[in-house]
């Protein structure tokens, strides 16, 4: 009786290991790709995981394009979406393989990244010309970064797209005139941070001379 309790204890462990690699190894698009997100118009578009599946066979769906490639042994990936037109139409982007993971709701129009201090923080609301502004946006999206500390660089980042504007002034005025000018949808990914030294983007490298480490 002992001897089968001593063969199934390894037996559980030998199992809950090879779950926990098949459930994080599920296929999931990088944490930028989410619902009600923007891609940039114009150039070959990017699209990467994530996870998968090591190996595994990936073909993503949009806009009438079909684009496939294969995980590599450690189950990332990445391919290029053919150049998209601007387009206020909503649509969803279909990542197949393993299993299925659909995104809903994209448009395609122009992608900037608004990055700062406290300046970029500053809030909308607090300024009465560019918060009158707000009533004559239509298709401005946001993407917030949370503000996360490491000393290793990060391949993902945490936060979803929300179907608003920016609360940063700066940059809800800077997607405003962008969108009016250019009349096509905008998005915004927003990551601003009080105090915040350019250098600390190179933690790695600087982390002696930065008090806050």
């Amino acid at each position: 009786m002992k001897l089968k309790k001593h063969l199934f204890i390894p037996f559980l462990l030998l199992a809950f290991f090879q779950f926990t690699i098949s459930f994080s190894q599920e296929l999931k698009p990088a944490s930028l790709f989410s619902d009600g997100m923007v891609l940039q118009r114009d150039i070959p578009v990017p699209v990467w995981g994530g996870t998968a599946k090591p190996n595994s066979k990936i073909t993503v769906t949009f806009a009438n394009q079909k684009q496939k490639t294969k995980a590599d042994n450690n189950g990332k990936w990445m391919l290029k979406l053919d150049p998209l037109k601007a387009s206020k139409i909503a649509r969803d982007l279909v990542i197949s393989g393993d299993s299925k993971v659909i995104i809903s709701n994209i448009l395609v129009g122009e992608v900037w990244i608004c990055s700062g201090q406290s300046n970029m923080q500053f809030n909308v609301n607090n300024v009465p010309e560019i918060k009158s502004l707000i009533p004559f946006t239509k298709n401005i999206r946001t993407f917030q970064v949370k503000n996360i500390v490491s000393l290793e660089e990060q391949d993902e980042v945490t936060g979803t797209w929300k179907v608003t504007n920016p609360s940063s002034a700066v940059a809800f005025g800077f997607a405003y005139f962008l969108e009016s000018i250019g009349d096509v949808p905008v998005g915004i990914i927003l990551s601003s941070w009080g105090k915040f030294f350019s250098r600390s983007m190179d933690a790695k490298k600087h982390d002696r001379r930065i008090t806050v480490f």
